[in-house]
């Protein structure tokens, strides 16, 4: 929200600090939620193949409570995937954001011929340090990781849905 005359070397400076805040704000974050949501993840993971397993086997005797359990299950814990991944991927799309308006800030002050005394302070506003949430540095979570996750969901269950049916068969 500021002009490009008023992005003074001070308010640079500004917005470095509060940039540094928030990485360690997020780094703070990431320590304490790491191990806890993959173990959250992986858990729905899991039991969504629970809840596929069930079907195969039990939906024979009884198909209507089935399904509905199957359905009400499944959807909270894909619900519970999907808003994991798409909140904790909203981080590297807001410090892109962030890092773009700084760099339309300064190229907009280069245009107007104003040349700033420290060139190290613009290298530092111009780096873009993308920060990702991860669960244990094992799954980064990112909005693409959404489909992913669906796709992989879908994948393994129609494989063992097609080894069930030739087991039938």
């Amino acid at each position: 929200m500021c002009p490009a005359l008023k992005f003074s070397t001070q308010k640079q400076i500004d917005f470095l600090k509060q940039r540094s805040r928030i990485l360690k704000v997020l780094e703070e974050i990431q320590a304490v939620f790491s191990k806890a949501s993959l173990v959250i993840c992986v858990g729905n993971f899991m039991t969504c193949f629970s809840n596929l397993g069930e079907l195969l086997f039990y939906s024979p005797k009884s198909v209507a409570l089935t399904i509905i359990e199957v359905v009400f299950i499944f959807a909270s814990t894909v619900m519970s995937l999907l808003s994991i991944f798409y909140t904790a991927g909203q981080v590297p799309l807001e410090m892109n954001t962030s890092s773009r308006m700084s760099r339309k800030l300064c190229e907009k002050r280069a245009f107007l011929g104003i040349v700033e005394e420290s060139a190290s302070l613009e290298r530092l506003l111009l780096h873009e340090e993308t920060f990702l949430l991860s669960g244990y540095e094992m799954i980064y979570f990112t909005r693409n990781g959404i489909l992913t996750i669906l796709g992989t969901i879908l994948t393994y269950g129609l494989l063992v849905v097609s080894v069930d049916l030739k087991n039938e068969n």
